[in-house]
């Protein structure tokens, strides 16, 4: 507001001084412009504020057609520019002060409402939330009314439910005081306009979130090792069942295999015998030959 209003100042200072060169010996100079300060004052009277227009363009127009086109430009940059910027701001400093109380309204209501309900559910009087009473209050219908008029959402509460006890080194706490929660529950309103403390609140739920992840993909990674060690034990350990009992098969086939060539070899020495026994029973027998007829012979 007061930029605009210096910018203005400056506007018709500038233009005041133009008017006063260009109108000088005139009667319309003489009337409306006789020095800096009279130039100004109708600069603002009638090219800002739009008053009696008419009149004073029809004077300028007939003296002077420079000096009717330097107001015509007076006019665009003043009236058109200038005061509806101001009017803007004005507009937007009102708005801004406007949502200020509406939010004041709305955080003590909320205060009110959630602190009657935290003394009738808090055991141990210490006015501090623990995660407990922290479901204890979500449980309560009147709170989650109280959450959804003031435009938050109680399902948005329990989801970040870690975000609310986080502590201010990013350790996971079991309380947290009243008033925090209530700034907390404040920040997570729908109609809330997003601003740079969310960006980093939401930076830290993705770091934290990530690390998480991250914890249980190393778990899982141990776990999957641990079962890979002992299946590869298990292998081993069939594997060496597996050559002993060939090792013992090969052994009894090779047993095997000896008696059965014992036994193949056997009847063959039987059947020579027999035979030989059968040749000799075959043979002609001669009368043995007696010492003395032999040296006789």
């Amino acid at each position: 507001v007061l930029f605009t209003f210096v910018f203005l100042l400056f506007v018709l200072y500038v233009f005041g001084i133009a008017m006063k060169h260009l109108t000088v010996g005139s009667a319309v100079g003489a009337s409306y412009f006789g020095n800096v300060l009279d130039s100004m004052f109708t600069l603002f009277l009638h090219g800002a504020l739009l008053d009696d227009l008419s009149g004073v363009m029809r004077e300028l127009r007939n003296e002077t057609a420079v000096a009717c086109v330097i107001f015509v430009v007076f006019i665009l940059i003043a009236a058109l520019t200038v005061m509806n910027m101001l009017v803007g701001v004005l507009c937007e400093v009102f708005r801004a002060v406007s949502t200020l109380e509406t939010e004041e309204l709305v955080a003590n209501a909320l205060t009110e409402r959630l602190g009657e309900i935290l003394r009738r559910i808090d055991a141990n009087g210490d006015s501090v939330i623990s995660r407990v009473e922290f479901a204890s209050i979500l449980d309560d219908a009147a709170s989650i009314r109280s959450l959804h008029e003031a435009g938050i959402d109680a399902s948005g509460l329990v989801d970040f439910a870690d975000m609310l006890f986080e502590d201010e080194d990013g350790s996971l706490g079991e309380t947290i005081s009243f008033p925090k929660f209530i700034g907390h529950c404040l920040e997570m309103r729908g109609s809330r306009a997003p601003a740079m403390k969310d960006m980093v609140n939401m930076r830290k739920y993705i770091r934290q979130t990530t690390q998480q992840m991250m914890s249980q993909l190393e778990e899982c990674n141990a776990r999957l090792a641990r079962i890979g060690a002992g299946s590869k034990g298990t292998g081993l350990r069939s594997r060496s069942h597996s050559s002993s009992g060939k090792t013992m098969i090969s052994r009894e086939e090779s047993s095997s295999s000896v008696s059965t060539t014992r036994a193949s070899t056997t009847p063959r020495a039987s059947n020579f015998s027999l035979l030989d026994q059968d040749q000799l029973l075959e043979a002609p027998t001669s009368p043995p030959v007696s010492p003395s007829r032999g040296a006789q012979a």
